[in-house]
This record gives C-alpha cells, sequence and structure tokens, in this order.
C-alpha cells in the first residue's frame, strides 16, 4: 500500500507522462472532421440531394453524409465509384491536413521543455 505522498508522487509523474493526451485540442478536432464532412458532402452533393434533399449544416444535418455513403457502399453496384471518389476526398484532405494534429503536439510538448 502506498502513503499519502508516495501516490501522490506517483500520480505526478504519470500526469507529466501522459500530459500530451490530457491536452489534446478537441475543439479543433472537431472542427477538422466537420470540413471533412462538408468536402464529402460537396463531392456528393447531387446524389445526396436528390435521395434526401438539401442538408443543412445548421440543424446537424451533415452525419448523414456518412449514413449515406454507407448505405451506397452496400450496393454493389455504385461502390466502386463511391470507393474511387471517397479516396480523392480523403487524399485531398489529408495532404491539406494531415500534419495539423502532428505538428501541433509537437509544439506543445517542444513547449514543456521536459529537460529539466
Amino acid at each position: 500500500m502506498l502513503t499519502e505522498t508516495q501516490l501522490l508522487s506517483a500520480l505526478c509523474t504519470r500526469l507529466q507522462q501522459e500530459a500530451y493526451t490530457l491536452n489534446f485540442d478537441y475543439f479543433t478536432f472537431h472542427i477538422r472532421c466537420m470540413r471533412f464532412l462538408k468536402a464529402l458532402y460537396e463531392e456528393f452533393r447531387v446524389e445526396i440531394i436528390e435521395e434526401d434533399g438539401e442538408l443543412i449544416e445548421r440543424r446537424g444535418e451533415l452525419n448523414m453524409v456518412v449514413h449515406r455513403i454507407f448505405t451506397w457502399l452496400m450496393d454493389q453496384e455504385k461502390a466502386e465509384n463511391v470507393k474511387e471518389r471517397l479516396r480523392g476526398v480523403l487524399e485531398m484532405f489529408v495532404e491539406r491536413e494531415g500534419r495539423a494534429e502532428i505538428d501541433s503536439l509537437k509544439e506543445y510538448m517542444d513547449g514543456l521543455n521536459l529537460a529539466n
């Protein structure tokens, strides 16, 4: 059994080791996910409007993009076309946004000055 001092010391050490996970920028991550959903919507806009009507972002309807894409992937006639278009959107998005979290985390870790 640990004493109170040992427990606090162990907790402090562990928190320092996991500082990067505690500092994850969920707001920026959310914004990036919304950008990705918008990019998917723009790619599949015509088909989505034909099947579901115009989606309204402020009403939280962008999640329907994912539902619609999964539905199309289940249809063997549409699946290959959908996969190819998804690949294009994903490649563009990764090129534009791919290192954002890594760079942000590196900047944060550099600022911690853990050498001391």
